[in-house]
């Protein structure tokens, strides 16, 4: 049986450079994918791109964060190798969200042209204020591991494109305490994503203010979902969002995907 999106307004496809459950590497694409599987979005498949971590490496991750999510064996996942194929050949108002380095998106606008007036795509990279923090610029590795397919994809006349600056996103921020909560709260799947995201905490500790982590991809994640609350927009770019009440969704989201229902009720 082949898998079946739940009932949404929009169809979703993720692409992601996941390193939660890999040995090193960012993990809040992993928390972001495990929110989005909990909302009701229409998520139709995954695809991975090298990124924070290698391009095997996000596949065997995000692997096993779908086995401890109850209704997703079915869920398509496609290694870095398949996804450009695959994206070129998304139906029209699919909404393409890119976690990760542009690789694959700009391959697939190679391969068909006419992919960018077809899909909206959101991206979490650039920054709304790039004079006022040159130092963060450095860390928009999305843009830095390809430079070249980002300014194409940027480039392209998608039907809709939402940007999530770093500058903006960075507000959302998870620590100890949220960790201990993704435990408490969500079963089998909070404790394996609690686990993951520690080391990563520990690494983060020094550098980001308060011990807390951020978790920018979460953001977009959010959005794509329907679920960023106080979310604002100018000109095609996030400029404000509420990070306590995005931070509750968040949770709640997680914990609703442990929970998910059977592959067979979907």
């Amino acid at each position: 049986m082949a898998w079946k999106p739940r009932d949404g307004s929009t169809r979703l496809w993720i692409d992601t450079d996941n390193a939660l459950g890999a040995d090193r590497g960012n993990v809040d694409d992993g928390l972001a994918v495990a929110a989005l599987l909990g909302s009701r979005a229409r998520v139709a498949g995954i695809s991975c791109v090298a990124g924070n971590t290698e391009a095997a490496w996000v596949l065997a991750a995000t692997r096993a964060l779908l086995e401890r999510i109850p209704g997703t064996s079915r869920l398509p996942l496609l290694a870095a190798g398949e996804a450009p194929a695959h994206i070129a050949t998304l139906p029209d108002a699919t909404s393409l969200l890119a976690l990760g380095p542009l690789t694959n998106v700009a391959a697939a606008a190679r391969l068909d042209p006419t992919l960018p007036a077809r899909c909206t795509l959101r991206v979490v990279a650039t920054l709304n204020a790039p004079w006022r923090s040159p130092v963060r610029a450095l860390r928009d590795l999305n843009v830095r591991r390809d430079r070249a397919a980002a300014r194409v994809v940027l480039a392209l006349p998608w039907r809709r494109l939402v940007v999530f600056p770093l500058d903006v996103v960075r507000a959302l921020r998870l620590g100890e305490d949220d960790l201990a909560r993704l435990e408490r709260d969500a079963g089998e799947l909070g404790s394996w994503l609690a686990r993951g995201a520690e080391g990563w905490r520990r690494e983060q500790r020094w550098r980001q203010r308060g011990g807390r982590f951020r978790v920018s991809d979460v953001v977009a994640a959010l959005d794509a979902a329907g679920e960023l609350p106080g979310a604002r927009y100018a000109g095609g770019r996030l400029v404000a969002f509420d990070p306590a009440a995005a931070r509750e969704r968040f949770h709640a989201l997680v914990a609703a995907a442990a929970l998910s229902a059977p592959d067979a009720a979907r």
